[in-house]
């Protein structure tokens, strides 16, 4: 995947700007329905679909989907299909909040601890000092790993408990308050207050602020809308399967992984919409839907940063959007990824650009939407060469693809070697383990393996180096260690994963 990348860059990296715009949008879309189904080909069908937009002003100049959204389904992508967005949830959070801050509906340079005034926070936390604006620009200084957990991927949680590990919150000792630091926690926590302030779930919220006055009609933040009202999902693959093709990825988003910082439903239709009210200043079809002085707060560089993401330079941090540039030129920009999830939504205000790129693959994926986003700004801003550039780039994929298959077969090849590090078989390990913090962990044997879950997430272990330990993937491509320690008598009482303390009750 490295190599992927370094290529890309190599491509779209180095470009100069024409005063002028190319073409038109009849010109750009041929274009596009020629290059996107090439670039599918030449990964070998290794990302499934992808589905995009792209805005000029108030114009939507192009609409396309490809591939397949759902391949055991038969189901082709198009741009009203629903894609998984990830961490761009987190600009729509973000403008929901701010709307009610507009409103005098809630404060937000007031201090957490206004709105949570029943957690008894550790005094070294300073949550006194810390305000809801820090919680949206990651300089909270907060460090609370069972709520993101829990929220992202257990779904192993309620209000209440939630509401109680807020209390667990420790000081990040290496961003403390008033450092950019990229999590989800603030988001999480912030929620939190949304919903008690509000009276109703956050995903509510933004659909009766953002999604409904946009018409964004194919657009939720529950996992289980797009089920129920039938419309079209993008299904979660992984590009570098067991046997080197894609695979499908168990790991679905449900309602309770559903969460404020990564947990909305879109489509490049509905995305459209999202974009053209960013660009004008928060009218859509001739009315003005949000305060152009809000849409201006979101924009605003709240937080100072110094990262890049590709070609896309991060400056700094608003309001729920990186605030930074591509090729040297001011662009606002959000990006999300998870297990078979990739998004990308961006503006450039001064070229009145705006582009939305969705895959249902994470690895490779988010590689394709750097260069379908950047061959889009640079045609529409006339770059030289931008399409030649962009071939070049598909030109050499294969080679590519190849190498990364290789390593992932070496990587698998390699655990496959080795040997069980467990002293019992593996009913001694199974049972029920608990953390207060994280959650239940449960081992069960199942058709003589030993699996392992925790809340929606589950997976088959493999043997690990280190006594009494095994290896578990319940993240797809991230493997986890679950050690075990027993009591005076030999019973296994106790397991640590990532270093937290389970206690066995039964």
């Amino acid at each position: 995947m490295r190599s992927l990348l370094f290529v890309l860059l190599t491509v779209v990296s180095f470009t100069t700007t024409c005063a002028q715009p190319l073409g038109d949008a009849e010109a750009f879309s041929a274009m596009m329905d020629t290059f996107v189904p090439e670039v599918l080909s030449a990964l070998d069908g290794t990302v499934p679909g992808v589905s995009m937009a792209v805005v000029r002003g108030d114009e939507v100049v192009y609409l396309g989907g490809f591939g397949m959204a759902d391949v055991e389904a038969g189901l082709p992508a198009t741009p009203e299909t629903a894609f998984y967005i990830a961490s761009s949830t987190k600009s729509f959070t973000a403008l929901a909040a701010a709307l009610l801050n507009h409103d005098g509906a809630l404060d937000l340079d007031a201090p957490v601890t206004q709105y949570a005034p029943g957690v008894a926070f550790d005094p070294a936390v300073g949550a006194d000092q810390v305000t809801l604006r820090d919680l949206l620009t990651h300089t909270h200084g907060f460090d609370n790993g069972p709520i993101g957990f829990r929220a992202a991927f257990t779904g192993e949680h309620t209000p209440e408990v939630m509401w109680q590990l807020l209390a667990e919150t420790r000081p990040n000792e290496e961003a403390p308050h008033g450092t950019f630091d990229y999590t989800n926690e603030g988001y999480n926590i912030l929620s939190l207050v949304l919903d008690r302030e509000t009276g109703q779930p956050w995903q509510d919220l933004l659909d009766a602020r953002l999604f409904t006055p946009l018409g964004m009609d194919r657009t939720t933040a529950y996992a289980s809308e797009p089920e129920r009202m039938g419309w079209p999902v993008a299904a979660p693959y992984n590009a570098l399967g067991p046997d080197g093709t894609v695979e499908r990825i168990y790991l679905a988003k449900q309602d309770n992984t559903m969460q404020a910082a990564g947990g909305m439903y879109t489509t490049a239709a509905d995305a459209a919409r999202w974009l053209e009210v960013q660009l004008s200043e928060g009218r859509l079809d001739g009315e003005q839907v949000f305060p152009p002085e809000v849409l201006h707060e979101t924009h605003r560089r709240w937080a100072e940063t110094d990262a890049s993401y590709g070609p896309f330079v991060r400056k700094g941090y608003g309001l729920g959007w990186y605030v930074g540039t591509y090729d040297e030129e001011p662009m606002v920009h959000h990006f999300g990824g998870f297990g078979g999830a990739h998004s990308h939504i961006s503006f450039m205000p001064e070229h009145d650009l705006g582009v939305a790129v969705f895959v249902n693959e994470a690895g490779v994926g988010g590689r394709v939407a750097i260069l379908l986003s950047t061959l889009a700004y640079d045609w529409w801003r006339g770059v030289p060469e931008a399409q030649a550039k962009a071939d070049a780039f598909v030109g050499q994929l294969p080679e590519q693809l190849a190498q990364a298959r290789t390593r992932a077969a070496g990587g698998r090849a390699s655990r496959a070697e080795r040997s069980w590090t467990l002293s019992q078989p593996f009913e001694a390990y199974a049972g029920t383990y608990v953390s207060p913090r994280y959650g239940t962990l449960v081992v069960t044997v199942e058709d003589g393996a030993a699996v392992v879950r925790l809340g929606n997430l589950w997976a088959v272990a493999t043997p690990f180096t280190a006594p009494e330990t095994m290896r578990v993937e319940l993240i797809p491509g991230s493997g986890r260690v679950v050690g075990f320690e027993a009591d005076d008598t030999g019973a296994f009482t106790r397991a640590r994963f990532d270093d937290e303390v389970f206690e066995r009750v039964e």
